[in-house]
């Protein structure tokens, strides 16, 4: 039997922290903050991503200060989406990225997170024969964000679109 939090989630979308400076001396990687770019780049892929028919229902972010700002610029594409900060989806691998989602018991999840963990779990369940598929598998960089559906949880998921910041930039 299929537990009740795993038939509901029918939207997954992931999303990588927008553009980030170096760390300066003695800065943690933890605090990084955005750039100029980054603070561009992550709502031009949100209003795809709402264009794109994404409808969140809750938002999980890491609790860096990257994600949470990155997220305070992606919120107003979503505005009735709540948001939980997680302390286990910073720096987090694959299986523990699909397991907060999972859990969460929502139907519509955005997580914005951090590579390697979110590339890893896109290119798992991306299929590999579309273009934007093959994309996806080549690289996930900031800002961008995979938006993956499906009409039941005993099919799998379908990517719906890739959305790269490069290729919205004016």
């Amino acid at each position: 039997m299929v537990p009740a939090y795993v038939r509901n989630m029918r939207q997954l979308i992931l999303m990588r922290h927008a553009k980030t400076e170096q760390p300066a001396a003695g800065q943690s990687d933890f605090s990084r903050e955005l750039t100029e770019r980054g603070r561009h780049d992550a709502p031009l892929v949100a209003e795809q991503l709402a264009a794109s028919g994404a409808r969140p229902t809750l938002a999980l972010i890491s609790d860096a200060v990257r994600t949470r700002q990155t997220w305070e610029l992606v919120r107003d594409s979503f505005p009735a989406c709540p948001h939980r900060s997680l302390s286990t989806l910073y720096l987090a691998e694959a299986e523990v990225i699909i397991r907060e989602a999972m859990q969460c018991g929502e139907d519509a999840v955005i997580i914005i997170g951090h590579n390697p963990g979110l590339h890893e779990l896109a290119s798992v369940i991306a299929e590999n024969d579309t273009q934007a598929g093959q994309e996806l598998h080549q690289k996930f960089p900031t800002s961008a964000a995979a938006f993956f559906e499906r009409d039941d949880p005993k099919r799998a998921w379908k990517l719906r679109s890739f959305i790269r910041p490069k290729d919205l930039r004016g």
